[in-house]
């Protein structure tokens, strides 16, 4: 699930637990953990509503002053069926991995942390290199790192234990990295490959 970055805030103080979307079909699955900063998301449950039912103590619930605000924000796409999703917030349990990748990150040139899709991200020159990946399709604990293709084909050959992809990353220039599988300096590597990858695009 994504939040807009106003929202976040409420929702890792627990002052904001549902969320009203109006989707073609659930994005998301009672259960279902889904990845926000550092923390993540658990959907408690998700009950179908009329957006007559959205009432205005409904709406600052979900962290909105108004039914109108909260529904300039609920519309995904071309869906056209209203959910009422409540969860809860995980805080991030430590990860020395991920930890360790992001102080290698940071002493790059120009790299600075933020985030994408509510997950840390790591920019140079405002394009993202390298992320925590938030799609449903990749393996908990995986790194994202921008590259060439040719380069990333080359990495998976040689250690599909460590690298791998999923059909939803495979037009993308990247490589889906297993933190927990991956030596520190490798990581170094793999992180500098794609800076100097973005940081290419920047020049050309």
């Amino acid at each position: 699930m994504v939040f807009t970055k106003r929202l976040r805030e409420g929702v890792r103080r627990g002052t904001i637990k549902c969320s009203v979307r109006i989707w073609t079909r659930p994005h998301v699955k009672v259960g279902g953990r889904y990845p926000m900063d550092d923390g993540q998301i658990e959907v408690d449950s998700i009950e179908p509503m009329s957006i007559r039912q959205i009432t205005r103590g409904l709406a600052r619930e979900s962290g909105f002053d108004s039914v109108a605000d909260l529904l300039a924000t609920a519309k995904h796409g071309r869906g056209d069926r209203v959910y009422l999703v409540r969860f809860h917030y995980l805080p991030p349990r430590k990860n020395p991995r991920f930890d360790a990748a992001r102080e290698i990150a940071l002493a790059l040139p120009r790299v600075v942390e933020g985030t994408t899709y509510g997950s840390p991200a790591f920019f140079v020159d405002a394009k993202m290199f390298a992320c925590l990946a938030v799609h449903r399709s990749a393996e908990p604990n995986t790194l994202v790192v921008r590259m060439d293709i040719d380069q990333r084909d080359e990495l998976i050959e040689a250690e599909p234990a460590t690298y791998y992809l999923t059909d939803h990353y495979v037009d993308y220039p990247c490589v889906l990295v297993r933190l927990a599988r991956i030596r520190e300096d490798a990581v170094r590597d793999l992180l500098l490959m794609g800076w100097r990858f973005m940081s290419k695009k920047r020049r050309s």
